[in-house]
């Protein structure tokens, strides 16, 4: 009887402490918490950098050209996946059509991640020796919120795609013994 009162108290004991880290969690809002806010990249990049108005107005600029580029270029993936696939059915479809057209969403996803870069060396030309040495030590924290939002105002997806999963097997160039990419094909965006 007496091990039953122990594991009751126990029990009781971590409800109440579960409640309460519940409750603060919920009170608080912080980013990433259950109400799902996050904070948006460009003020996580603001508020850590510390930027002036004249910065922030700058920043603004280069993040809305950032963006409509990106936007543009992941409307051109998606025509050019939906291309792709709209094949799927078509056995008369060259191999050289597909090749065509894969080669193409890839290089569009290869414009998306240069015009990231560029739009972060653009930023850090903006900014003060020390600001540049803070963004030096959070982008690796700033990419990861890309790659969760996709894009620097938080907005549309597929921005960054991730990098393909390391499943410790060594890489054969992602192509099985037939030339055919592995694995399912890329979602459509």
């Amino acid at each position: 009887m007496k091990k039953n009162t122990i594991w009751t108290i126990i029990v009781i004991v971590l409800v109440c402490i579960n409640s309460i880290v519940l409750v603060l969690v919920w009170l608080n809002g912080k980013p990433g918490s259950f109400d799902g806010k996050r904070t948006p990249p460009q003020e996580f990049l603001i508020k850590q950098l510390q930027m002036t108005q004249p910065q922030i107005e700058k920043f603004e600029i280069l993040r809305r050209a950032h963006h409509q580029t990106v936007e543009d270029l992941n409307v051109k993936i998606k025509q050019l996946k939906d291309s792709l696939f709209k094949n799927l059915s078509n056995i008369r479809v060259k191999q050289k059509t597909i090749d065509s057209l894969t080669n193409k969403i890839g290089e569009n996803y290869a414009l998306i991640n240069k015009t990231t870069y560029n739009h972060f060396r653009d930023l850090r030309a903006i900014l003060l020796p020390e600001q540049q040495e803070k963004l030096d030590a959070i982008m690796n924290q700033v990419l990861q919120m890309l790659n969760r939002t996709g894009t620097p105002n938080g907005q549309g997806n597929g921005a960054m795609p991730p990098p393909p999963p390391d499943n410790g097997q060594p890489n054969n160039g992602g192509e099985q013994p037939d030339n055919r990419p592995q694995g399912p094909p890329p979602p459509n965006n």
